[in-house]
């Protein structure tokens, strides 16, 4: 099946209607897998202990050096008798990310870059947090991967190909 530029939908020949209940099958899978991890990466927002700025920019493919000082982590806290920004941490919250310690492959998976997983298939990189990237796949929607485990069982290789 294909649609034309109208949305009409019209049989492609040579398809089965087996073939096409398959396809269209798979492709709302794909479709609820990119919803869930969507959300995912809304609760992630939700729970971010680094800068929010750099979270979002990194969720469009952006590269933003945090702390931009203006977001909820790291803007000071605007409370009576606060005297720093330093006295607003508990517990890790008004830390940036960028204050993990960069793994040594972070340089080869810039935000952007395109990589292949052996599972997952194509994706671009969206974000590095020093110690781990998110990754936009085609096929499984936005995965946050160990920088780590990246490198030490070669689970992405860079391909060649537009960035778009």
């Amino acid at each position: 099946m294909r649609a034309d530029d109208r949305g009409r939908v019209h049989a492609v020949d040579g398809t089965t209607p087996e073939d096409a209940t398959a396809r269209a099958a798979e492709e709302a899978r794909a479709r609820g897998r990119l919803e869930r991890s969507r959300l995912e990466m809304v609760l992630g927002y939700a729970e971010a202990t680094g800068c929010r700025r750099r979270f979002l920019l990194g969720y469009f493919g952006e590269p933003y050096e945090a702390p931009c000082g203006g977001c909820d982590v790291c803007a000071p806290a605007s409370g009576a008798g606060s005297s720093s920004a330093e006295d607003t941490v508990v517990d890790g919250v008004g830390e940036s990310d960028g204050d993990r310690p960069a793994h040594p492959a972070a340089p080869s998976y810039p935000a952007g870059a395109l990589v292949r997983h052996s599972e997952w298939g194509d994706g671009t990189v969206m974000s590095e947090e020093g110690d781990r990237i998110t990754v936009l796949f085609d096929s499984m929607g936005y995965r946050t991967l160990s920088l780590a485990a990246v490198a030490d069982q070669d689970l992405l290789t860079a391909r060649e190909g537009d960035r778009s």
